[in-house]
């Protein structure tokens, strides 16, 4: 049992210890040292808007690849990052490879492994760059475009499918959820490079 003295000295610390805070090592929380009633515990206060983050990344992200691979199926087998490669070759072309990489945000080795994918299928071809011969652009072949148009078709009527199973309720809140997930699909993309909607 503490004397009084260590009582004061208990009470005293508990005082000023009462309003500091620190943030958890183990998770995005804050622990808050108690008043003298409760001198001594940490109380685990979870920031409700992180705990949120957490559960809802790995939903989105198990829910986005399941999705995906269904849109795979629709597209001949092409993955998502050529078809849309692709897709702004076709909107956007003639492009250079320093253009393409930059539009599709991802590093030049990768886009050279896509576009040589894409010219192996017969889906692109390159022409020399009239304005420096030492480059060369990329522009999409008729198969190319055909695929492009084949591939939208395909996946809008699959999405269309998939839509047609939700009740109203649900409908509502995906429709509700596009703005935010457009927004997330063009983060870190410039605003000045960004494709336009389709119409």
């Amino acid at each position: 049992m503490l004397s009084r003295q260590g009582r004061k000295s208990r009470d005293r610390a508990g005082r000023l210890a009462g309003a500091r805070y620190r943030r958890g090592s183990d998770r995005a929380s804050l622990i808050r040292w108690t008043t003298s009633s409760e001198w001594g515990r940490y109380v685990t206060e979870p920031d409700a808007a992180a705990d949120g983050l957490e559960a809802t990344a790995p939903r989105l992200a198990l829910a986005v690849g399941r999705l995906n691979r269904r849109l795979l199926r629709a597209t001949a087998g092409l993955s998502h990052g050529t078809v849309s490669a692709l897709s702004s070759i076709v909107r956007f072309g003639p492009l250079r490879l320093s253009e393409l990489a930059q539009r599709e945000d991802i590093a030049a080795p990768s886009i050279t492994r896509i576009v040589a994918d894409l010219e192996a299928r017969g889906l692109v071809g390159r022409e020399v760059d009239e304005s420096d011969r030492r480059a060369f652009s990329i522009e999409a072949t008729p198969a190319g475009v055909d695929y492009i148009v084949r591939a939208r078709s395909a996946r809008a009527e699959l999405v269309t499918e998939l839509l047609a199973t939700l009740d109203a309720e649900q409908l509502a809140a995906v429709e509700a959820a596009l703005p935010a997930l457009e927004a997330m699909a063009l983060r870190g993309l410039d605003a000045s490079v960004r494709p336009p909607a389709l119409g």
